[in-house]
């Protein structure tokens, strides 16, 4: 098996983890049905998670469950050092709580990318039909941090923007990212995908371009 296969394996591994998570914190902690509050559990959960910074994994034993507990022995560490499995399900799952915060619909949506986030952003806080500069440059500090506490501290600030402009992100997805991010082999990799999907226009966006090409037709 190649590097590349095997590390993909791994990330999948990763990914299912978290979305058995980040899947039952959302479910626990938004109305449904008769139940217009969240659960006793889920509301300690999320926050003491977003009490944390992304890469504080042992400083509140209330969240060790969910955050080291339950991974598959490939992935939990066994050192003095966590995985890096541990790191990225950490940071996932901080990163989740501070975007969810307070918001009464899903701020955990599969399919959006964080490339794909930071584009509606961008779009929201601008005036004109443009990406705001000043949202890019955030995001440019996550991609070029060279420390992984930088990177998440920059990924945390981005997550109370999307969550003041009610814009969801594949959670599940970032903590793959994240996971990846830790590997020199897959840097590139995740960084050429936040780059096409940061500037490759939305489904909405080209059916509006599409639209008003259509209209000025003689």
């Amino acid at each position: 098996m190649s590097e590349s296969t095997a590390t993909r394996s791994t990330t999948d591994q990763v990914m299912d983890a978290a979305r058995e998570r980040i899947s039952e914190l959302q479910r626990d902690y938004l109305p449904s049905g008769a139940r217009d509050q969240p659960t006793a559990r889920a509301a300690g959960m999320m926050a003491a998670l977003r009490r944390l910074e992304p890469s504080a994994l042992t400083a509140e034993p209330k969240v060790w469950e969910l955050t080291l507990g339950g991974l598959p022995p490939g992935l939990a560490g066994h050192g003095d050092q966590p995985s890096r499995a541990e790191r990225a399900v950490h940071a996932g799952l901080v990163l989740y709580a501070v975007h969810q915060q307070s918001r009464p619909e899903p701020m955990h949506v599969p399919g959006v990318s964080l490339g794909a986030a930071i584009r509606r952003l961008a779009k929201a806080r601008s005036p004109k039909d443009e990406l705001d500069p000043a949202t890019l440059r955030r995001f440019e500090q996550v991609i070029v941090s060279t420390t992984w506490e930088r990177r998440l501290y920059h990924l945390r600030e981005l997550m109370t923007l999307l969550r003041a402009h009610r814009l969801p992100l594949d959670h599940v997805r970032l903590t793959g990212d994240l996971f990846d991010l830790q590997l020199a082999v897959s840097v590139e990799r995740v960084r050429l995908r936040w780059g096409r999907d940061l500037h490759r226009p939305g489904r909405s966006e080209d059916q509006t371009t599409s639209a008003s090409q259509d209209g000025d037709q003689p």
